[in-house]
């Protein structure tokens, strides 16, 4: 029973860090997706 509650800590640990490594990539693929529209439309009017 211990070993089992260690596993499932250890993997829910792991899934929390992927999750969290997953939002942050979200998070700069949008801020980098709005820089880049921004960029398209300043060279677009220019």
């Amino acid at each position: 029973m211990r070993k089992r509650k260690l596993k499932s800590k250890k993997t829910l640990a792991r899934n929390n860090k992927s999750r969290r490594i997953l939002q942050i990539l979200k998070r700069k693929r949008r801020i980098a997706a709005r820089h880049s529209l921004a960029f398209m439309m300043l060279q677009n009017e220019v």
